[in-house]
């Protein structure tokens, strides 16, 4: 018993770990590494919220076209939560009146946010946006970020997608 811990012992002398050097630049390569994934990764990230917006875009169409077949009464412009003039979360979850809550006709993906003008009589504006995608740099859009246009004119029976 005696002998095996002495051995134990002389063979953990023997055992050499890595200096101080080698760790450090270890360290500044994996930093380096993962300073290049992080900047690629944020763009792929905006396009991915982008393309969500998009999906959201072509169904909020979809909805509206269908609750026009339907002859459903939708406000529009009326959700669930109300933000910076646009709407966010489900869309016509009430009634024209405002207060009488329903199943809503569209809900917007989390962080999706809608700026909808007209009625379902004449015509309806949709710009839709992520709240952290893309910046808009040329300023002709409402939020300020990458939108996308919906026109839905139900009278006319066209509807503008992107």
């Amino acid at each position: 018993m005696i002998t095996l811990i002495i051995t134990i012992k002389d063979h953990l002398k023997n055992i050499k770990g890595f200096s101080l050097i080698e760790l450090m630049v270890v360290i500044v390569i994996i930093s380096v590494l993962s300073s290049i994934s992080i900047v690629n990764y944020i763009p792929l990230r905006k396009t991915a919220l982008d393309t969500t917006a998009l999906s959201d875009t072509r169904n909020f169409a979809e909805s509206v076209v269908e609750a026009a077949l339907d002859d459903q009464d939708v406000k529009y412009q009326q959700g669930d939560l109300e933000v910076d003039g646009g709407v966010k979360g489900p869309i016509g979850a009430f009634e024209v009146d405002g207060v009488t809550a329903r199943t809503p006709v569209f809900s917007l993906s989390p962080g999706v946010a809608a700026i909808i003008t007209g009625d379902i009589n004449t015509s309806i504006q949709a710009y839709i946006y992520h709240t952290n995608g893309t910046v808009d740099t040329s300023g002709g859009s409402f939020s300020g970020r990458k939108e996308y246009i919906c026109i839905i004119d139900i009278p006319a029976g066209l509807v503008s997608l992107p």
